[in-house]
């Protein structure tokens, strides 16, 4: 219990630092969190749920402030290949986000749910690939790092059957943007995996700056 409450703390203290609104408990009819506690949305923010994961973009900032799912060991073995096709979510404002704003900008479309969480079916490879699951990575830190630790989170999928992802972007003013549609690049993301399962439950979570 004591990794619990250490657990429970961090994201305590983790939504006063990065902002986040107050929680309350919501009945989520989503395969992937549905034991999760949500944020509740402000008006400046979309809860978008797709078919293995939830996430709440920020229009203010033009990016996801969080993305939350389950990940199973099942699903870390892949069923389908990387699509790699890069493409704006149709329901949110065209203005939201394009490729185009990534152009020449130096920095990777990295994923919040990346497409190696997301490889056990058609449906959900293409939702990893929305624009909207994207934010801008140093590509050194993308494909350092950061891709380290996704790597690491699926081993612990693996070992312990089954676990609770929620990643996200610390989002301040002041922060510089990219591209027409001003894309806020983050200093700071941070991830929370959480082992649910009983006998021992038990968590962490990170904070990586790029």
């Amino acid at each position: 219990m004591k990794k619990v409450t250490l657990l429970l703390l961090f994201i305590f203290y983790s939504q006063l630092f990065f902002g986040q609104q107050e929680t309350k408990n919501l009945e989520v009819k989503s395969r992937s969190i549905s034991h999760l506690e949500l944020s509740k949305a402000k008006p400046n923010e979309i809860i978008l749920h797709y078919t293995g994961y939830i996430l709440s973009y920020n229009q203010t900032y033009n990016i996801a402030n969080w993305v939350a799912y389950e990940l199973t060991k099942e699903e870390t073995t892949p069923t389908v290949q990387r699509s790699n096709l890069f493409v704006p979510y149709p329901l949110l404002r065209p203005e939201s986000v394009s490729n185009a704003d990534y152009k020449n900008s130096g920095f990777d479309r990295g994923q919040l749910a990346p497409s190696a969480d997301m490889c056990f079916s058609e449906q959900t490879m293409e939702e990893s690939f929305y624009l909207s699951n994207m934010s801008p990575q140093e590509p050194s830190f993308n494909r350092g790092i950061w891709a380290k630790l996704e790597g690491q989170v699926r081993q612990w999928a693996i070992d312990d059957k089954a676990v609770y992802v929620v990643t996200g972007t610390v989002l301040t003013k002041g922060l510089p943007t990219i591209g027409y549609d001003r894309i806020t690049v983050p200093r700071y993301f941070y991830k929370v995996i959480l082992d649910y399962t009983e006998p021992e439950i038990k968590g962490i979570g990170f904070i990586n700056t790029q």
